[in-house]
């Protein structure tokens, strides 16, 4: 893929949306913030607007809500990619992604990668994501307030941490790469 590309990426005002739009601005992308905040309105309760898209040849789906229908707003965002011409589709999905996880987000991010096609879009499965946001800054806090460490799942499961940062960058050099299917990072 030729740069500059313009990239659209929702959920820009989240923590990983906002390092995945600096490491995309970075690497010279002229980057279009997607949210319920944003210039580009976009929200997952409802239909994708008509211009969202438009000028986009990449399309970065970071945000996640647990009041939303996550699948179904992935569903009406892959399907308006897809009429507007957009290049690659990127799904920030979850290391917790698997139809038997415990958590609901890890159905959600399973049931939503169903969807792709790894043939054509990229689905990118990062661990827990440190740095000053998400739920590692909950947990960083959390531990600063009380002085206890959460203990997260068992023996047989370990947890995978990556920072913003470097998620951010990985994502991008894909991108630019032209990579499609499953990635871990």
């Amino acid at each position: 893929m030729t740069s500059p590309t313009t990239v659209g990426i929702t959920g820009a005002s989240g923590f990983v949306g906002r390092s995945l739009a600096g490491a995309f601005a970075k690497s010279g992308c002229n980057v279009v913030p997607l949210g319920r905040r944003e210039q580009r309105h976009y929200d997952l309760n409802h239909p994708v607007p008509p211009a969202l898209l438009d000028g986009l040849q990449v399309v970065v789906h970071a945000a996640y809500s647990s009041a939303s229908d996550n699948v179904a707003a992935l569903r009406r965002l892959l399907e308006a990619s897809r009429a507007a011409g957009v290049r690659q589709f990127v799904f920030i999905s979850s290391l917790a992604s698997n139809a038997e996880s415990a958590s609901a987000y890890g159905k959600d991010k399973c049931r939503a990668e169903r969807l792709l096609d790894p043939s054509s879009d990229l689905i990118v499965r990062p661990g827990l994501v440190t740095g000053n946001g998400g739920l590692y800054a909950g947990m960083r806090g959390f531990i600063v307030r009380t002085g206890l460490v959460p203990i997260f799942g068992d023996k047989r499961r370990q947890v995978h941490l990556v920072t913003d940062d470097a998620l951010s960058r990985a994502v991008a050099r894909l991108v630019f790469a032209g990579r499609t299917g499953l990635f871990w990072c």
